[in-house]
């Protein structure tokens, strides 16, 4: 599973109300056996656009109609298998901590009427971590938990993507479209599902975070990000020594222009922390 190590704007991912900015979604130069086909036709029942042809935008909609129902006949049953909820392009799943795990199929901005590019980001969204997040929205609940709220971030990408590339699938018709959606659905199989579930335990959040890997973010990029995050997953068992390191680290290696939020989330886990005792 490769990827880009990515450098959060201003922070960890949606250290602010406005959120982080989406993944980078542009055409690579992809070197695909996939460019004679052509796009899925269907028969009009409106009338033709004024050149007596189907307008562009019509087969853009059926390329997106192909790929949302090769998503529900095959992702959608393998993400109930293992527990999620949702449809095409969202699937969700939880515990009884309130932590959660998400799959999106994201489709390029950059498609076209001769193809459609997609790639599944996957993320896991920790209680502590949603609980900071409703705090600086002033206490309003997260209506819906999506992939950007992750604390932990990454892409699959297709069978025998170098390590590193980030890839995407490609498809320009239907039989591409529903090959696109079975490697899709295999890659999740070899190695999202098991991922996930390992993600939706704080045990396995914070190996992954020991490793110094967050999926797209690293600590090599970002170290006092990464302690921030160990704080939010050590704060409800309390005070302690390993709570101050953490915090003491994160504030002193905060950014300059995240001064001042470094310091209100210092304020506020050591709160939780006290709440912790009395519970």
């Amino acid at each position: 599973m490769g990827g880009r190590s990515v450098r959060p704007r201003g922070g960890w991912p949606n250290d602010s109300a406005a959120g982080d900015p989406p993944f980078d979604d542009r055409p690579e130069p992809v070197p695909l056996a996939l460019r004679k086909s052509h796009v899925i036709a269907v028969p009009r029942t409106d009338p033709p656009g004024c050149n007596g042809g189907p307008q562009r935008g019509d087969l853009i909609v059926t390329l997106h109609t192909a790929l949302k129902a090769e998503l529900r006949d095959q992702l959608g049953p393998a993400a109930r298998r293992h527990g999620y909820r949702g449809s095409a392009p969202t699937w969700r799943k939880t515990n009884a901590q309130g932590d959660w795990v998400v799959v999106n199929v994201q489709s390029s901005s950059w498609n076209t009427s001769e193809r459609i590019r997609c790639t599944i980001n996957i993320a896991a969204v920790p209680e502590p971590w949603l609980r900071w997040m409703r705090h600086q929205l002033d206490a309003r609940p997260v209506k819906s938990v999506s992939e950007s709220h992750g604390l932990y971030r990454d892409r699959l990408h297709p069978t025998g993507a170098p390590d590193g590339a980030d890839l995407w699938w490609e498809a320009v018709d239907a039989s591409s479209i529903e090959a696109m959606v079975a490697d899709m659905t295999a890659r999740l199989e070899d190695v999202g599902w098991n991922l996930l579930d390992l993600l939706l335990t704080r045990e396995g959040i914070r190996r992954r975070l020991e490793d110094g890997n967050h999926g797209l973010f690293k600590r090599a990029s970002v170290p006092a990000l990464f302690k921030r995050a160990e704080a939010l997953l050590l704060m409800d068992d309390g005070p302690s020594n390993e709570l101050d390191a953490c915090l003491a680290y994160a504030l002193e290696g905060a950014m300059p222009g995240q001064r001042e939020n470094s310091e209100a989330f210092d304020s506020w886990v050591r709160t939780q922390a006290e709440a912790a005792l009395a519970r």
